[in-house]
């Protein structure tokens, strides 16, 4: 993953809890005092210790770290430079519409991502979100950056994970609440 990411976790872990907090993660990993550089790419498996290191210090389960981080990261995406990216959308659904595309802009400065891949059904209800990865386990923050893009594009709704299809993607149903 790039130090984008590892930032993203490092601010949200400040803002939810504390620097001090943060630093007691940071040493818990072997990280020192160096910033994440956001285009540099860093092993998964540290985004991963993060987490279960900030899940240990903060009593949280990792769903819902995740689920929050999320949601966090959506926030934290807009105010940095890729925020044009993302206000460049008429709706959610275009955005949503949009995501693998978005992730090919991306590319252009990260040239290594492996990012998920995304699509989108319309239905009565709301819409049909499918998620496909090679990181496992990210089910939850998937959850989380939905419902940052609903909070987002002022969408009334909610997010849940149904079943997998037969072809392992993962898949999120969004509800539309009534007006």
């Amino acid at each position: 993953m790039y130090g984008l990411v590892n930032r993203g976790l490092k601010e949200f872990i400040e803002y939810s809890a504390s620097e001090s907090t943060w630093r007691q993660i940071a040493g818990q990993v072997g990280l020192g005092d160096e910033p994440f550089v956001d285009l540099q790419q860093y092993p998964d498996e540290l985004a991963y210790d993060i987490v279960g290191a900030a899940c240990e210090a903060l009593g949280s389960p990792a769903d819902a770290f995740l689920r929050a981080f999320g949601r966090h990261w959506i926030l934290f995406t807009a105010e940095s430079a890729y925020g044009d990216l993302m206000s460049s959308s008429s709706g959610l659904y275009e955005f949503l519409e949009n995501l693998d595309r978005l992730h090919v802009s991306v590319a252009k400065s990260m040239p290594k991502l492996v990012p998920p891949n995304f699509g989108v059904e319309e239905i009565e209800a709301g819409w049909v979100v499918l998620y496909v990865s090679e990181r496992s386990g990210l089910e939850p923050m998937v959850e989380g950056l939905l419902e940052g893009l609903l909070e987002t594009f002022a969408v009334d709704g909610t997010v849940k994970q149904i079943a997998d299809s037969s072809y392992g993607e993962k898949r999120f149903l969004i509800s539309r609440s009534s007006d």
